[in-house]
């Protein structure tokens, strides 16, 4: 199970970035309209990962602060 977090992970941020990029030499606005959408799906695809993690490691008291204290980053 870890080793798909860890697949799901990089995937998204790959997409997020090759998306910021093509977003930041874009030269029309279809094309940055068109590259933030797909930096949004590899952010959304990304934070599921993190929160998992987090929500098994931390005490069944404390969890909802951890996942608080990584949703403000």
């Amino acid at each position: 199970m870890l080793v798909w977090r860890k697949i799901i992970l990089l995937s998204g941020l790959i997409l997020d970035g090759s998306a910021r990029v093509l977003s930041a030499t874009a030269v029309d606005l279809i094309t940055i309209a068109s590259a933030r959408f797909v930096a949004g799906i590899g952010i959304g695809g990304s934070i599921p990962p993190l929160f998992a993690p987090a929500a098994e490691i931390a005490h069944r008291k404390r969890r909802g602060l951890v996942i608080s204290i990584i949703a403000s980053f």
